[in-house]
């Protein structure tokens, strides 16, 4: 055996860590070539009209169990989705990580920029989370996450009315606060009317299906907001039960003459 390759194994061995990082930006790599040797193609649009409306499901915050639990269930019935990521928490415990994330990107979910540190407290500091905003996108710019990173959802569902006209200002898409979208990159601000349910532990599947009725019965885009998917329940009710998820997809693909779930930027075309 050479010499070099001896030294590589007891390397290993010696610090085991070695590996783990050496493989991990290995992988990183392989998915740089891949986004961009694929994600710059025209994703399907498909034919919509006044008898369909268009659904988007977001996974707000980029936790792991979406990677999981929720993207299984999908796949069965060929959808995509959306998923919220906060730079600073990815490849952190519970949350997403770069690997898993940029799968979800490669196969034409949109990733929206969540801010970078998701700080509390800051709705009265807009130059501050202006500035969390854009390193958010400066993250996501660099690691290939480009496609939608204009498009902010608002940590805790609330925007100050200055920080809408500095994100304005400053070219980016759209915002998605707790209860409606706005649109930024027109002549001027404007509603994007949508309807908009968050989907916790409490929610039943008749509080969904009623809530989707209402959307078609009024022409009007629905926005199914999740955050955990999991078989497993904890106090803070973010958490939705994996087959109550897999009921709420199968009658939105049974019901695909009604509702036609698309990604967020194809909301807007």
């Amino acid at each position: 055996m050479k010499p070099i390759i001896i030294a590589i194994l007891l390397t290993f061995l010696m610090y085991p860590k070695t590996y783990s990082v050496l493989y991990g930006l290995y992988n990183n790599i392989l998915i740089a070539v891949k986004i961009n040797s694929n994600v710059y193609g025209e994703l399907n649009n498909g034919y919509t009209s006044d008898n369909i409306i268009k659904v988007a499901m977001i996974f707000d915050s980029g936790y792991e169990s979406v990677y999981n639990n929720a993207l299984p269930i999908l796949n069965k019935y060929n959808l995509k989705a959306n998923v919220g990521i906060i730079p600073s928490l990815v490849n952190e415990k519970g949350y997403m990580s770069y690997f898993q994330i940029s799968d979800l990107y490669i196969n034409d979910w949109d990733i929206l920029n969540q801010t970078y540190s998701h700080k509390q407290n800051m709705y009265d500091y807009s130059e501050n989370l202006l500035e969390d905003i854009k390193r958010s996108k400066r993250w996501m710019d660099n690691n290939f996450l480009s496609r939608t990173s204009d498009d902010i959802i608002m940590p805790y569902g609330e925007i100050n009315p200055y920080l809408l006209k500095l994100l304005y200002e400053n070219n980016f898409n759209s915002v998605r606060t707790s209860d409606n979208i706005l649109i930024l990159n027109k002549s001027d601000i404007q509603y994007y009317q949508v309807k908009v349910i968050h989907i916790s532990a409490d929610v039943k599947m008749s509080d969904v299906t009623k809530f989707l009725h209402e959307s078609f019965e009024t022409n009007t885009t629905a926005i199914l907001i999740f955050n955990k998917i999991s078989e497993i329940q904890d106090n803070s009710k973010m958490y939705y039960n994996k087959n109550k998820f897999s009921e709420i997809v199968k009658f939105l693909y049974d019901n695909n003459h009604k509702y036609k779930v698309v990604t967020y930027s194809k909301l807007f075309e």
